[in-house]
């Protein structure tokens, strides 16, 4: 005699649904388009963070060049002055 076993929870299932709601959106009840839900929005996080480091990247480029300019700067004045020095002016 074949045992009959019971069958519980789908647990991948509910925490889907879960990930959906904390995203504020409504899970459909059906794994399959659920599971398709939170892989395009886990995609676009994805792609935001990415978009985001690189915007990051650009700002810090722009910081150590904007820092070295002013390095060149102070050195091109302190070289004025050095030069009035020596040429009297």
């Amino acid at each position: 005699m074949p045992a009959i076993g019971f069958i519980g929870p789908d647990y991948e299932h509910l925490r889907i649904m879960r990930e959906l709601r904390r995203y504020g959106v409504a899970p459909a009840n059906d794994k399959q388009i659920d599971k398709a839900k939170l892989a395009e929005i886990k995609d676009k996080e994805d792609f935001a963070e990415e978009i985001a480091e690189k915007r990051l990247k650009e700002n810090e480029g722009d910081y150590i060049l904007r820092e070295q300019l002013e390095e060149l700067k102070v050195g091109a004045m302190t070289l004025a002055e050095i030069n009035k020095v020596i040429h009297g002016l």
